[in-house]
């Protein structure tokens, strides 16, 4: 069978870990030495296609995706389904408000508004704000907390409902850290599960995260794409995220760094070749 017929009417594998059985993308088994040529980024998307979309639509995204090998770019947009959402306190609260207007005017027309929720995990980082005012002093970091629960106290329990009242919806407090290192030290599971069509799947955890430094966590191979926080709305509701197939720049490293470089220095004169 045609590489890209077998593409199209593939459902999917097995894996068994640890005495459980899981769903599963088999990339390998479809694409075999094809697989290779493609930049991890793109095979991520792929597994991401493979595993939500089906018919015509799977058919010109994967071969927009296995075209890009002959020219290395491509102007072609395909889905992408995330796994999970992560905003900040300036871009959830907006949208969180939405949810609850819209689920008293369905509450008014005599609908049930518990059936309005999100669709996907959603974690809230409320550090995102925090306003410094107390400094060089042992109780600064209580004192700034204080600060902030005292002017930000409506908001805050307005989010405080939202987790509550919203399955899914996870707010995490100020002093819990910054959205970044949270996503990459507490969230982020590299490989996650979840259930669907009776199945139990395993599946790369992907994300859409609302701040320009969400792609950080592509750097421990979870692939997170930054959105503005009404695209971040749609895509609470199962929407995908509409996207043109990226572009690939690999930069190859070699040598050692010297004693008196850091780590850092060697990421900032990356970022500024780039």
């Amino acid at each position: 069978m045609h590489k890209l017929e077998k593409l199209t009417h593939y459902t999917h594998g097995y894996l068994t870990f640890k005495g459980h059985g899981y769903a599963i993308i088999e990339l390998p088994k479809l694409l075999g030495e094809t697989l290779h040529k493609l930049p991890y980024v793109l095979r991520l998307l792929l597994e991401n296609i493979m595993r939500n979309t089906a018919g015509e639509e799977r058919k010109r995204s994967s071969q927009a995706l296995l075209r890009w090998l002959e020219n290395g770019t491509s102007s072609d947009e395909i889905a992408f389904q995330s796994g999970r959402i992560l905003m900040h306190d300036t871009t959830s609260t907006p949208a969180l408000v939405d949810i609850a207007a819209m689920r008293d005017t369905i509450r008014e027309a005599g609908g049930d508004p518990e059936v309005l929720k999100p669709h996907l995990p959603v974690d809230v980082s409320v550090d995102h704000s925090l306003a410094v005012e107390v400094f060089a002093s042992s109780s600064a970091s209580e004192d700034n907390l204080q600060h902030e629960m005292r002017r930000n106290h409506e908001r805050y329990r307005f989010l405080r409902w939202a987790s509550s009242a919203l399955e899914g919806v996870t707010i995490h407090p100020p002093g819990t850290g910054i959205m970044h290192t949270l996503n990459l030290e507490q969230l982020a599971t590299v490989v996650t599960t979840h259930e669907r069509g009776g199945e139990r799947w395993m599946v790369p955890d992907t994300m859409i995260g609302t701040d320009s430094h969400t792609p950080m966590i592509n750097g421990i191979g979870v692939l997170g794409w930054g959105v503005g926080g009404l695209e971040a709305e749609t895509v609470m509701f199962g929407v995908p995220t509409m996207l043109r197939i990226p572009d690939v720049v690999g930069v190859k490293l070699t040598g050692t760094l010297a004693p008196q470089a850091q780590a850092t220095d060697l990421a900032l004169i990356v970022t500024q070749r780039l």
